[in-house]
């Protein structure tokens, strides 16, 4: 049912005499839950008289259900009861409905939050689509992440309508911005987002976001009991409770198309050429693009690096006359206790700028092995341009996904990949730990090492 009443089913409802007098309630008051938020849709873009329509199909299923649902004596509600306060709804079920889980959502918010990934305007345009398409709800989309509700500005809060967001599935990057934005970093934030929320008249929000974003979804959730969905977003592939997350497979084939392209000219200047990946505590990109470009050599964060066996591992190479070579390394490698990073400075959420490790690489390689070596740093081609059909699909799938379990009121509760599946976990699972490259996936990789 896109918008309004779905008059088919309606005249099943009231023009057959259906056995089963529940079946008949619960129909019918599926119709007339759905037929109370009529969809947002700017008004410069609605003619009059599809507006009215709109609403004379609200009043006739009004009608119709209050007619064969009569208010029972005593409660002052039909089937169930709908307090709706400033702020989130909250549902009063009669004993036929309890325990369903349900609730009263009239409008959405949705943030993205972190670093960008390919396939974000994926799952920003299926929770649009699906929110507004089946279930008639109002969709609003918070800019900045985080930032958008803790600090608005005047275009914080954008209405999205179908039209909005139809043709940008391909496009890179996220429509609504985004921000690294911590609202626990100080003292009384949290609750100012939650002030702001019921400003904006949000009754539930989608967080698309990594283990920062989403560990703010899932605090909000515990402490404040915000009705919040989370969506699993990062090209480092380092959720756990999910298969993989939405913006890798495009980074994996980034990186593996810019070492193939390196490789050319490593050979043909007979030099090691090391590529510097992204990835801070997890190596699932250089794992992956490692791996596809047949690089000589891939070093990730899991694994200590053995700088001893990479020499010989070269000057074997050199002696054999391949004097070139290519080493996949993440930024997050260290070849002390310390990372190698750009600035000391830090983000709100703690973290340091990783970079220069591919830089010190190479030197070390160039001095023990006499062989001429530079050094390429990737950095954010990895997150950036159209994402790979794949991430389309995964993305879309989530979006999906999302917006069914607003519907269902699971709160507190993330979408996640299992098999072929899209699932929901809890928030606590999927931020519980960073997913790591395990020792038998790196040890196949070794196979190709040399």
């Amino acid at each position: 049912m896109a918008h309004g009443v779905n008059y088919r089913l309606l005249r099943d409802a009231v023009g057959r005499n259906l056995h089963h007098r529940r079946q008949r309630r619960h129909l019918l008051e599926s119709l007339y839950t759905d037929a109370q938020a009529v969809p947002f849709v700017p008004r410069s873009r609605l003619a009059q008289g599809r507006h009215e329509a709109q609403l004379d199909e609200r009043r006739a299923t009004e009608r119709v259900y209050r007619a064969m649902n009569p208010i029972r004596p005593g409660t002052g509600a039909g089937p169930h009861r709908v307090e709706r306060r400033r702020g989130f709804a909250r549902l009063d079920f009669s004993e036929d409905r309890r325990g369903e889980g349900m609730a009263e959502v009239s409008r959405v918010g949705m943030l993205t939050g972190g670093g960008d990934a390919p396939g974000l305007n994926g799952v920003i345009r299926a929770v649009t689509m699906k929110s507004i398409e089946d279930y008639g709800y109002e969709v609003a989309g918070i800019r900045r992440g985080w930032k958008g509700l803790l600090d608005p500005e005047s275009d914080s809060v954008q209405p999205l309508g179908v039209d909005d967001v139809r043709y940008i599935l391909q496009e890179g990057g996220t429509m609504l911005l985004s921000s690294r934005t911590n609202p626990y970093k100080n003292e009384g934030d949290a609750e100012k987002v939650v002030k702001n929320l019921k400003e904006f008249d949000i009754d539930a929000l989608v967080a698309i976001g990594g283990d920062d974003t989403l560990g703010v979804a899932k605090r909000l959730y515990d402490d404040f009991g915000v009705q919040i969905v989370g969506c699993p977003k990062t090209i480092d592939n380092d959720l756990s409770a999910t298969d993989t997350t939405f913006g890798y497979d495009t980074a994996v084939s980034i990186a593996t198309e810019a070492i193939d392209r390196v490789r050319t000219t490593a050979r043909s200047h007979e030099r090691i050429i090391v590529v510097e990946v992204m990835g801070r505590h997890a190596g699932w990109i250089t794992w992956g693009a490692g791996l596809a470009s047949a690089a000589n050599v891939t070093l990730i964060p899991e694994v200590e690096p053995d700088l001893e066996a990479i020499t010989d591992l070269f000057k074997k190479r050199a002696e054999r006359g391949e004097k070139w070579g290519i080493v996949a390394v993440s930024e997050g490698v260290t070849f002390s206790e310390d990372f190698v990073t750009q600035t000391e400075e830090k983000d709100e959420f703690g973290h340091v700028r990783l970079g220069g490790v591919g830089e010190g690489l190479a030197g070390e390689l160039k001095e023990r092995t006499g062989i001429d070596t530079r050094h390429v740093v990737l950095g954010h081609l990895q997150r950036g341009g159209t994402p790979t059909a794949f991430d389309r699909i995964l993305s879309t799938r989530y979006g999906l996904r999302a917006a069914e379990a607003v519907k269902n009121g699971e709160w507190g509760q993330m979408v996640a990949l299992r098999g072929n599946d899209i699932v929901t976990v809890s928030l606590d699972e999927a931020t519980a730990e960073t997913k790591t490259v395990p020792d038998d996936l790196y040890r196949a990789l070794q196979t190709f090492f040399g």
